[in-house]
């Protein structure tokens, strides 16, 4: 079962004995609020409870679970076999026969067969809600992410379900996933360094001990990580560049202080907590940092592409071992790959060693950043860790030292794919325009604005001077704004003297073109005889063209018909 699927549960099946449930569903089975009725039986088909082959005491279709619209649950028992339920364990003698569809309560005993018989199968059933105080609180809403070591979910609260967080869940009980001490160190890590503005705030944690699960309910981003804003926008400016770069760099500052090395720093664990009104990032994913008495470390860990040289020593040789500097390396990589575009290479084209690698320079340069911006990533990329600049010294480096605490968003570029989920309601919102001083007062003005493109005509089939598939048409939306799509463009004069003169026929007059005329009350005759006539003349012209026509293809006709 899926994690998505053991959230959205409200009871577990727990297994009475050793091979009681088939053994896809040893563990256990979760009934899901997707469902309303499950089939419990055994036999080569599956079943939503599907009871081992070897409890002979089960039948195929032994009983069927049913959940009402207030969330009660009741079994019925369909064959001769029988059903016992137990609702105190200590006392199995005291077993009711399901005779009729009977309640299950937290922590009943349900016997597919006599309890007493060794063939007998059954199941505990388990109130999940009962048993989590997690799920209790918080309700399962979708999936953020998933990687090696757990999934990100987004919950809301059950109290107040406008209230959104981020939980991470860390599953140590399935084969490849983290042990249960690393989960304990990622959540102690999290407590000490939780205070800072630039490490992602743990709010709680929870233990699941019947799922082997661990809970870390984060504070909720919804703008996403640098990664997932830059995928499908242009490379970064390095106005842009420079505020995260400062931002990033206090946060891993103050992990150095308390001696946490992160060793994972790259786009994907830098999230972005707003854009408006002013931007902030911090740090996330201490599951791969370190805490440690020694200056050194000696376990290689990391995302292969953003670890530092040192790290690659000598076929694994790590008797020398690396310090906190393997950060300054990633953070300035990250700053590197989002300048000149999160999909372009940071190196050089062709072979390099991973110890020491070529960094694409020129392709910095290009992107127009100054001599301080160049001085602080030639210094943060130095190959040499003994001569690569400490967290401390890149904060005082006249690159980051000017950067404000609250920049101003309206000197970062907000692109056009940027979503409204950006814009907190609370927050105004001011744009600068080139011309005059236009300003949107709220959110409110925003959506107001963006609903004014409603009104914009639809897509017609022009051809536009852009590649597409061959023989494809590209469409293009028409540049002017129609204000209200009721009003219909102005008749010609042709049009309005038609209209007059139909309307005076209705009304029994045979020739009032003068009179019916739009904006002329005399005078007018000339004009509607000007316009009649150059009607007529087209017309004429017209039969004249079509005459012709006629007479050539007839020729053409008897032609054939001589040479027969």
């Amino acid at each position: 079962m899926s994690g998505a699927d053991i959230f959205l549960s409200f009871a577990f099946l727990k297994p009475l004995k050793l091979n009681a449930f088939h053994y896809s569903q040893s563990r256990g089975v979760h009934l899901s609020t997707t469902k309303s009725k499950w089939e419990v039986g055994r036999g080569y088909k599956p079943k939503d409870v599907w009871i081992h082959h070897a409890r002979t005491s089960a039948s195929v279709a032994h009983a069927t679970i049913t959940r009402d619209p207030q969330g009660s649950l009741t079994i019925k028992d369909h064959l001769q076999n029988g059903t016992w339920i137990v609702k105190d364990s200590c006392s199995r003698s005291l077993a009711i026969k399901v005779t009729s569809p009977e309640i299950l309560y937290d922590s009943s005993e349900v016997w597919l067969g006599p309890p007493d018989e060794a063939l007998s199968s059954g199941f505990i059933f388990i109130d999940v809600l009962a048993h989590s105080p997690f799920l209790r609180k918080y309700a399962y809403h979708s999936q953020l992410g998933s990687g090696a070591f757990g999934d990100v979910c987004k919950f809301f609260a059950r109290a107040d379900p406008s209230q959104f967080f981020a939980v991470k869940v860390l599953d140590y009980g399935s084969e490849g996933a983290s042990s249960r001490f690393d989960c304990l160190k990622e959540v102690e890590l999290l407590k000490l360094a939780r205070s800072h503005p630039r490490i992602c705030s743990l709010l709680e944690s929870f233990h699941d001990e019947v799922n082997n699960k661990f809970y870390l309910v984060l504070e909720y981003m919804p703008c996403g990580s640098l990664a997932s804003y830059y995928a499908n926008r242009k490379p970064a400016s390095a106005a842009e560049t420079r505020v995260i770069m400062k931002q990033v760099s206090e946060g891993i500052a103050y992990l150095h202080e308390l001696g946490i090395v992160h060793r994972d720093c790259k786009p994907d664990n830098i999230l972005i907590k707003r854009l408006f009104p002013y931007p902030e990032f911090a740090l996330s994913d201490l599951g791969l940092a370190q805490r440690s008495r020694s200056s050194r470390l000696h376990t290689r860990a990391g995302t292969p592409f953003y670890m530092a040289p040192e790290i690659f020593q000598k076929n694994g040789d790590f008797s020398t071992g690396y310090t906190n500097k393997v950060d300054c390396w990633g953070v300035a990589l990250t700053g590197f790959n989002i300048l000149i575009g999160i999909h372009e290479s940071p190196w050089v084209p062709g072979p390099h060693s991973r110890t020491s690698p070529e960094l694409d320079w020129d392709a910095m340069r290009r992107r127009k950043v100054g001599v301080n911006g160049q001085d602080f990533f030639k210094n943060m990329l130095c190959i040499n860790p003994d001569r690569r600049w400490s967290m401390k010294m890149a904060l005082d480096c006249a690159w980051l030292r000017t950067v404000p605490p609250h920049p101003d968003a309206g000197k970062l570029r907000v692109q056009a794919t940027t979503p409204l989920s950006m814009f907190p309601a609370p927050q105004a919102i001011q744009v600068r325009t080139p011309v005059g001083r236009g300003k949107l007062r709220s959110t409110e003005d925003v959506l107001r604005a963006l609903k004014l493109l409603n009104n914009l005509p639809p897509l017609v089939g022009t051809p536009e001077a852009a590649p597409g598939l061959p023989g494809a048409v590209a469409l293009r939306r028409s540049p002017r704004v129609v204000k209200n799509a009721n009003i219909k463009r102005p008749a010609t004069l042709i049009e309005q003297a038609d209209e007059r003169v139909q309307q005076a026929a209705t009304n029994g007059h045979e020739d009032s073109s003068q009179e019916y005329l739009p904006g002329n009350d005399s005078g007018s005759s000339a004009e509607v005889k000007a316009v009649k006539h150059k009607r007529q003349k087209g017309r004429g012209n017209g039969g004249v063209r079509a005459a012709k026509g006629k007479e050539r293809v007839q020729g053409v006709q008897e032609a054939k018909a001589d040479k027969l």
